[in-house]
């Protein structure tokens, strides 16, 4: 392996690890506050797993939220791109114990679809962020669809905002990162249930119905934290 390599290498494990140590800071720090939780636990009742989706810009905290408010202990795989940003990620999650899947819709995508088809019929969750890797912002790519298509299990939809946020403008999906001492509201949206038959012109209907829900609860979440605020 060559020095640039190593240093490449390094570098990513560097920053993923100042990266998960920020996440952790900004969640012991933070008030929490969730709403339509009952979506959530309805889903846990049956069949008690789900494809959480969420948007790439909301990527930052889903983490740590997952593995301390809503499955600790449980496995779930994330589908990560195959990018150098990918890596980056992928290394991050497993900083709290989450398997990356990696894959996209322009590099590994049918891999990525039958390895994560796979660890849900093993009893996992997923996660998926439908706009990504790299757009465009808040569409959503069939992906995600076609997985809920074939497995049968609910798309839960879910966002969170804080009151102390950076929004990166510069970057493609408009990063959110939030910052230590502010109240992070999350927001869970209705189950969505893809009928098994779904194909075509159906598939992007239900994938109509997950963005609109997305922005949904994008919108409640950035309403609740900005009336915490005042």
């Amino acid at each position: 392996m060559s020095a640039g390599l190593l240093k490449t290498g390094a570098a990513t494990t560097l920053t993923a690890a100042l990266a998960s140590g920020l996440i952790r800071m900004v969640g012991r720090s933070s008030d929490w506050e969730f709403h339509n939780r009952e979506e959530l636990e309805k889903v846990l009742e049956s069949p008690g797993r789900a494809i959480f989706a969420f948007w790439h810009n909301r990527f930052m905290m889903m983490p740590y939220i997952y593995r301390r408010f809503l499955q600790p202990g449980r496995r779930i795989s994330v589908i990560v791109s195959r990018s150098r940003d990918g890596e980056l990620l992928s290394r991050l999650i497993g900083a709290f114990g989450l398997h990356s899947v990696r894959g996209s819709s322009t590099r590994g995508g049918r891999a990525a679809f039958v390895e994560i088809v796979r660890d849900l019929a093993a009893g996992g969750d997923a996660a998926v962020t439908p706009d990504g890797p790299k757009g465009p912002r808040y569409q959503v790519h069939e992906g995600v669809i076609a997985i809920a298509a074939v497995t049968g299990l609910p798309i839960l939809p879910v966002s969170f905002a804080s009151t102390l946020q950076l929004v990166i403008a510069g970057s493609w999906d408009h990063m959110r990162i939030p910052l230590p001492l502010g109240r992070i509201r999350v927001v869970f949206g209705p189950a969505i249930e893809v009928p098994r038959a779904a194909a075509g012109e159906e598939r992007s209907r239900w994938a109509e119905v997950l963005r609109r829900s997305l922005r949904a609860v994008d919108r409640r979440a950035e309403r609740g934290a900005s009336a915490s605020e005042k």
